[in-house]
């Protein structure tokens, strides 16, 4: 029992430094990556950025072809500024691994103006954590100290963040002093901009008759002048008496900057924190990383993402069900044997496969991984099942338990019984014998179906 325990310490000691990581990468021969321009960037913009991204791929001697999608995130979020590259490479027996390659990658993607996101075959990143907090600036600011940090240290590849910069916007402001002096109200003044920018309704747009067709007419402002605050001061508001007045007189038209997006999870702003792992590390490096930092101010916290969490979740449901299987099996050979030391006895293989595990793993350097935890439950199924048909061999033979109260054991009537008798090995021998009918059966032994009872020898 005392090698049984050191081998389990010994197991989970292994196990705990060995390097964890929810998949294992699979060697598809490509890769994908996410560009990002900051919000406002229009889609003849991200082709440009798209293409100078091609070129810096291609300069890579691993990188075969690139496939642009340009105005669509991976995700499939349609937006211009977004733009999805896929990275097939060459074969992958004159090349290193694709996890190998993704620094060669993030080197070549530095255009500025760009953020790119290597992405793993799920679609996210090696490491991924969400920082939430209740306030929406301060979150922010400890995302970017977040990032600045990581970016300090050699384990972390490109991180970076879901926080989209600030959108440039219009703000047209009504002076309410002067409408109300004008008889203007806010609606006439929003209904102005609204005609400029779309036009009328389509259920109230004008006809025009061409025969049998009809055409539609909608006016509007043309999408370059859309942007120039002169043309913009310039709309004519109508007046409640008739007439129009430029807009510039009922309100001030400015420039400003905006979030682009907010995201909430459990009613707190959640920005996710993202990185690739450098070549020697694994993701649970990063993760312990993160679990150890402690920059964030009061009210913010971090939350496993992704690939991060599905890990942690896994991990942590095979670990309990484990346990659980562990527990089950000694409760069952406590009753099978009606002792509590032998069960202990067939157990004991337990901890002795699981130091086998570890030392596996460690001489292999393979991460622990899902496949890795699915192995060990099977193991520890098999070696159970193993032990307890050495322990019922090592045993001996058992007569049947009602043998041994009462001598005696029914049996279909005309069958044969099997007496048991020594052997001169010192095992037990069966050997058959003739029964006849018990002297106290109601029927013959002949009758079909008839049972009667014949002693042990």
């Amino acid at each position: 029992m005392g090698l049984a325990a050191a081998s389990f310490v010994a197991g989970l000691v292994l196990l705990a430094s060995a390097p964890a990581i929810f998949l294992p990468e699979m060697d598809a021969g490509s890769t994908t990556v996410a560009m990002e321009l900051p919000p406002g960037a229009t889609l003849a913009e991200t082709e440009q950025v798209a293409l100078a991204a091609t070129a810096a791929l291609k300069a890579v001697p691993e990188v075969r072809a690139v496939l642009v999608h340009a105005g669509q995130s991976p995700t499939g979020l349609a937006d211009p500024r977004y733009a999805t590259l896929t990275v097939g490479f060459t074969d992958r027996h004159h090349r290193a691994p694709v996890s190998e390659l993704r620094a060669s990658l993030a080197t070549a993607l530095t255009i500025p103006g760009a953020r790119f996101d290597l992405l793993r075959d799920g679609g996210g990143r090696e490491v991924s954590a969400g920082i939430r907090g209740r306030d929406g600036e301060a979150t922010s600011t400890a995302a970017l100290r977040l990032i600045e940090a990581m970016q300090a240290e050699p384990m972390f590849l490109s991180p970076g963040s879901d926080m989209p910069g600030p959108k440039p916007v219009l703000r047209i402001v009504p002076d309410r002093d002067r409408d109300a002096d004008l008889g203007i109200s806010a609606d006439t003044v929003a209904e102005t901009i609204r005609l400029s920018a779309t036009g009328m309704p389509s259920a109230d747009l004008p006809v025009f008759l061409d025969g049998p067709r009809r055409i539609p007419i909608r006016a509007r402002l043309a999408p370059e002048a859309r942007g120039e605050m002169a043309v913009i001061e310039r709309l004519a508001v109508p007046l409640p008496e008739g007439g129009t007045i430029p807009l510039a007189a009922v309100a001030s038209v400015e420039t400003g900057e905006q979030t682009a997006s907010i995201r909430r999870v459990q009613q707190m702003r959640q920005i996710e924190v993202g990185t690739d792992m450098a070549p020697g590390f694994a993701p649970s490096d990063g993760m312990a990383w993160l679990g150890a930092y402690d920059g964030f101010p009061s009210g913010i916290g971090l939350a496993n993402t992704g690939d991060s969490e599905n890990q942690s979740d896994t991990f942590t449901a095979f670990a309990v069900a484990m346990g659980a299987g562990i527990t089950a099996v000694a409760v069952v050979l406590i009753l099978l044997f009606g002792s509590v030391l032998a069960p202990l006895t067939v157990l004991a293989a337990l901890p002795l496969s699981l130091c086998g595990v570890g030392l596996v793993l460690w001489v292999a350097a393979v991460p622990v991984s899902l496949p890795v935890v699915i192995g060990i439950l099977m193991l520890m199924g098999i070696t159970t099942k193993n032990s307890i048909s050495r322990r019922r061999s090592w045993s001996g033979c058992f007569p049947d338990r009602n043998a041994r109260m009462s001598g005696a054991r029914c049996r279909p009537a005309g069958s044969r019984v099997w007496s048991r008798s020594s052997h001169p090995s010192g095992r037990c021998h069966f050997a058959p014998k003739h029964a006849g009918p018990h002297p106290r059966s109601a029927r013959s032994g002949a009758a079909a179906g008839s049972t009667g009872c014949a002693d042990h020898g």
